[in-house]
């Protein structure tokens, strides 16, 4: 999928490529501003600006963990979209702190052993 031109395009744009990956529920509540579908998380997008912006992601990850979490207690996932990245949207980075990640990769793991431990 192409990243697309215009900012306001990428959440929709996310939504349909974590469907078509196999997230059937995920999608863009535009009137509430963020992600739904997938319980458990806390899914945001922002688009880091070359001229330092890059420097502010741990800014903005802490803003969206405590101010506007909107009282959602769960671990927060971004979405790194830029076009700078590449051209299609799989170029997208994401970004979630080391201990969300080590349980959901644990998580992932236990429940499949025989494919992610096996020897190659």
């Amino acid at each position: 999928m192409k990243v697309p031109k215009k900012g306001n395009a990428w959440e929709k744009l996310i939504s349909r490529f974590l469907v078509s990956f196999g997230v059937p529920n995920f999608r863009w509540d535009h009137n509430a501003r963020r992600f739904t579908g997938v319980s458990g998380w806390a899914f945001v997008r922002v688009t880091p600006r070359n001229e330092g912006g890059w420097s502010k992601v741990p800014f903005f990850f802490r803003r969206y963990e405590t101010e506007r979490a909107n009282g959602n207690p769960h671990p927060v996932v971004m979405f790194l979209a830029q076009r700078d990245n590449g051209p299609n949207i799989e170029d997208t980075f994401v970004l979630m702190r080391l201990e969300t990640f080590a349980s959901f990769l644990t998580t992932k793991v236990n429940a499949d052993p025989e494919r992610h431990l096996r020897k190659e």
